[in-house]
């Protein structure tokens, strides 16, 4: 990691400032190896291989923190093969669709939480001036860096849990999490994401999620013949991922709650005639989105928000409600 990248970063715990701890910064300005130290909390956070690295396994063995364990282990298993989980088709939806409401610009410094293996990450890398990518695999992140190694892109790499951001509030313009908010266990750890995504925007700043979406469709499907891909709520990958489809109020509830909603529709519609007409599929998938018909079989609910002068006091709202 490049240490000017210090200038957005803070201690996740205490949002403290970080300085270089051990190792050696090269004459360009990079940390390859060593560790950040919070001048706060003195808390030290190690660096791998350009990786900052915020995520310990000496938390407290909650219910939630036994899942994010199992999922990271899972990840870091798939990092290699994680691409080829997604054909060319719904790949190339939900990388279209997201970049229309993302709208990157040259100018523009982008967040992205639980950015993978980088299937997104590299879809825009070229069109904006710097990417923070967090994820909580290290084998994913390390994906990443190798398919960006040639990208201009000024790119900062980071290992952190999405409801714990070691970001300092308003450091971004843009902000995207794509099939993340979903694996994130309770009603709280969700929440605590969402005021994260929030804090770390400037005002004004766009946030553009995905999320599994539990669509009249699925209920049907449910209710005619029970099985994972159609439950609210479950585990996937063996067991070791788990996973929540949200209602289209739902999502809209927990967002407003943080940040200001502009608009919510579904993609990536469950008909497998779509994939198979190709481009045409693609063409009127777009057309579908932009309808309230696209509610009835989405997979997935992509929404866009904005952050504005008031949404970090919602935000504070919104977390002393899901604690009552």
């Amino acid at each position: 990691m490049y240490i000017h990248w210090l200038d957005s970063l803070c201690c996740p715990h205490c949002h403290g400032a970080l300085s270089v701890y051990g190792g050696q910064v090269s004459d360009s300005g990079k940390l390859n190896e060593g560790g950040l130290a919070c001048g706060a909390c003195s808390r030290v956070f190690p660096v791998s291989e350009g990786i900052a690295r915020f995520v310990a396994d000496d938390d407290p063995v909650t219910e939630e923190e036994s899942w994010k364990r199992s999922e990271r282990r899972k990840r870091d298993e798939e990092a290699a093969v994680y691409d080829s989980m997604f054909t060319g088709y719904r790949n190339a939806v939900e990388c279209q669709t997201i970049l229309r409401q993302l709208r990157p610009k040259s100018q523009d410094r982008i967040v992205e939480i639980g950015a993978g293996t980088g299937r997104i990450t590299a879809a825009y890398a070229a069109r904006v001036k710097s990417i923070l990518a967090v994820d909580f695999s290290y084998d994913s992140l390390r994906v990443i860096a190798q398919r960006l190694e040639r990208s201009p892109v000024d790119l900062c790499l980071v290992q952190a849990d999405a409801s714990l951001l070691p970001i300092r509030t308003g450091s971004f313009s843009k902000a995207v999490s794509a099939q993340v908010l979903e694996h994130l266990p309770g009603s709280m750890e969700r929440a605590n994401a969402i005021g994260e995504f929030s804090r770390i925007l400037r005002p004004g700043g766009t946030l553009v999620i995905t999320v599994y979406y539990y669509s009249p469709e699925k209920r049907l499907r449910h209710r005619r013949q029970p099985s994972d891909r159609t439950m609210k709520e479950g585990s996937h990958s063996d067991g070791a991922i788990y996973f929540y489809n949200f209602g289209y109020g739902e999502l809209k509830r927990l967002l407003n709650g943080h940040i200001k909603v502009d608009r919510m529709r579904g993609i990536l519609q469950e008909r497998p005639y779509l994939e198979r007409f190709g481009r045409l599929g693609m063409a009127i998938e777009r057309i579908v989105q932009t309808t309230p018909l696209s509610l009835f079989a989405a997979h997935m609910l992509l929404a866009r928000a904005h952050r504005g002068p008031v949404d970090a006091d919602r935000s504070k709202r919104a977390k002393a409600l899901v604690c009552e």
